[in-house]
């Protein structure tokens, strides 16, 4: 069934690879400039800027401000890939670390019981939200995207917003955990890859709508390369 399944993310329009003499992949360019579920509030920023418009000249200002941003922040940057091979971890997003701790992965990503290295990213006001995939590997678990079970870690209960979260087999078959937690009154988070797929380093995989954190749960007994407080690229920098 796995066979039947398996379909490698870097082929998705959003995931176009590109390669320079060199250098390591590039993703970004040739698939588009924007991710394809960021255009629905694109579009719902340029209707607000009629609106605005039509109330008062200069408040259609504010409406094109918005626009802007919302178009920012779903940008897909072009990027070089980090991780060359195996099972090297980069950050998916761009942004700046604000947690480093240990924590027991949440359920649904079947990675044990035991406290590992938790890593969480935020991004700033104009970080890209595109997540990509951290590490060459194949999904292994793919709960369902939505609203978090109760018992999660992390999580309070009535003081979530939605969360996306998918498992992955490393090169060395060890599990690496990574967690999209939209803000409470935001769009919410998804992540593209189902069960079975295998994923290039690098490679656009989902978004974080607006505002959230992003989660990843290293390996077991794997220490993180980054501090609280630093700036990530992702897709570039080593966790």
């Amino acid at each position: 069934m796995a066979d039947d399944r398996e379909r490698d993310l870097s082929t998705d329009p959003d995931n176009s690879e590109r390669s320079d003499p060199g250098r390591g992949p590039r993703w970004g360019a040739a698939g588009g400039l924007l991710r394809r579920d960021g255009w629905p509030l694109i579009g719902a920023a340029v209707a607000l800027t009629f609106v605005l418009a039509a109330i008062g000249d200069g408040l259609g200002w504010l409406g094109v401000a918005l626009a802007l941003w919302v178009a920012a922040v779903f940008r897909i940057p072009r990027r070089t890939a980090g991780a060359s091979s195996g099972a090297e971890v980069t950050a998916p997003l761009d942004g700046r670390v604000v947690l480093v701790e240990p924590s027991v992965p949440p359920p649904g990503l079947e990675m044990g019981v035991g406290p590992v290295t938790r890593i969480r990213l935020a991004p700033g006001w104009l970080d890209s939200r595109v997540v990509r995939a951290p590490a060459f590997g194949t999904v292994t678990a793919a709960p369902p995207d939505g609203p978090p079970p109760r018992g999660w870690p992390g999580i309070l209960s009535g003081d979530a917003g939605r969360v996306a979260a998918r498992c992955l087999s490393l090169a060395d078959g060890a599990p690496l955990g990574l967690v999209l937690r939209a803000a409470p009154m935001a769009p919410g988070a998804s992540l593209d890859p189902d069960l079975d797929d295998r994923l290039t380093a690098g490679a656009p995989i989902g978004t974080l709508r607006l505002a959230g954190v992003v989660d990843v749960y290293l390996p077991p007994a794997r220490a993180a390369r980054v501090v609280e407080g630093q700036r990530t690229v992702a897709g570039e920098t080593p966790l």
